[in-house]
């Protein structure tokens, strides 16, 4: 590794991708093996909690274990079990009988105190789906001490749902990071329920940013790896889940290119202020304000400084919008592996090129996408 590239501040963004997340393992194998140690983690939804493990002290070989052991079953778990409504013991449909009883009371009760249709206030995950696995997954291997002691930064995208007047888009950092917290980004809607923290009702963090990667620019990183799972398919399909996966992958295509554009702009000033010579100010921060008559403020600038930023895609794409919940030991083994062969080959392509930077001198590597 060159001097240069050892007093870069490197990050990691990790998106989100529910079962996939194991494909982000392999990625983190090959930046190992390049002796790539990030210094800031940014995730979503499943990225987030790949995020925490490591942040909070998990080796990638505990990590990888943790993955190539999960089953549905250790990650989500269905509340009514048709198979057993089958069978000729009179217990599971009793139970589905009181269990549907008290549902369809609660229900009955909130339509008339609200006025509003019993329709609209159906909560078809949280009567269908129980997320306690999951939550016992995090609080398993998520060590929240040693998170918050850790000298890594970390940031993990929210979406917030209540109150509805704010911004629905919240990034939580270290010091505040529960293992609630880490739920909540992973419970994808209309699939897992809505996680309450607080007054606040929050969701998945992949509705609004699936690839968070303004926080690991605003944290000061220079060198930043994105893991996007879920690339637009390459073909066209007019079947309904297909076509759903296509509208939501392009809509998280679309917000990366942005930011990536955005970290483009910076590219092109920070290249544009060194050919003319000049400073140019990102941001001004006032540190010290005197208000004595007469003085002028102090401030202090910070520099435009060049990004590269490398995108890491799995190519195809393992089973589109099935592959969200194939939580299966031998898809996470694959996942893994192929994680890890396409991004030494992301970087082999892009790692090692060039160009000679505004001063003749220094060498910066190209912006890869």
């Amino acid at each position: 590794m060159s001097a240069d590239r050892k007093k870069r501040k490197v990050a990691v963004v990790l998106s989100g991708g529910g079962a996939k997340g194991a494909y982000e393992v392999g990625v983190l194998k090959a930046l190992r093996k390049r002796k790539v140690e990030p210094e800031v983690y940014c995730g979503t939804s499943v990225g987030s909690f790949n995020c925490a493990m490591a942040v909070s002290g998990r080796t990638l070989e505990e990590m990888e274990d943790v993955w190539v052991s999960l089953t549905h079953s250790r990650v989500f778990k269905l509340r009514f079990d048709l198979k057993q409504l089958l069978t000729f013991d009179p217990r599971p449909p009793l139970r589905f009988a009181v269990e549907s009883a008290k549902i369809l009371g609660g229900i009955l009760n909130d339509s008339i105190r609200t006025g509003m249709s019993w329709w609209q206030l159906i909560d078809l995950d949280s009567i269908l789906v129980d997320t306690s696995p999951l939550a016992d997954l995090i609080r398993k291997n998520v060590v929240l001490d040693a998170l918050h002691r850790s000298d890594k930064e970390i940031c993990i995208a929210l979406t917030r749902l209540k109150p509805v007047d704010s911004d629905p888009l919240v990034f939580v950092r270290k010091k505040q990071i529960s293992h609630d917290h880490i739920l909540a980004s992973c419970s994808l809607p209309l699939i897992f329920p809505q996680v309450n923290i607080g007054a606040h009702t929050y969701c998945d963090g992949g509705v609004v940013m699936n690839s968070p990667l303004k926080p690991a620019i605003d944290a000061q990183a220079d060198e930043i790896y994105v893991v996007d799972l879920t690339p637009p398919p390459r073909t066209y399909e007019r079947a309904t889940l297909p076509l759903a996966y296509q509208v939501l992958s392009a809509g998280f295509s679309s917000a990366l290119r942005r930011d990536i554009e955005s970290a483009h702009e910076l590219n092109r000033m920070y290249l544009a202020a060194h050919m003319q010579g000049q400073l140019v100010q990102d941001k001004l921060e006032i540190s010290k304000m005197d208000t004595t008559p007469g003085t002028e403020p102090e401030i202090s600038t910070r520099h435009y400084r060049y990004l590269r930023i490398y995108v890491i895609r799995p190519d195809p794409d393992p089973k589109g919008i099935a592959g969200f919940l194939d939580f299966d030991p031998q898809n996470a083994k694959a996942l893994i592996q192929q994680g890890e062969e396409e991004a030494e080959m992301t970087l082999s392509r892009h790692y090692e090129k060039e160009m000679v930077g505004p001063s003749g001198k220094k060498k910066m590597a190209l912006f890869s996408q």
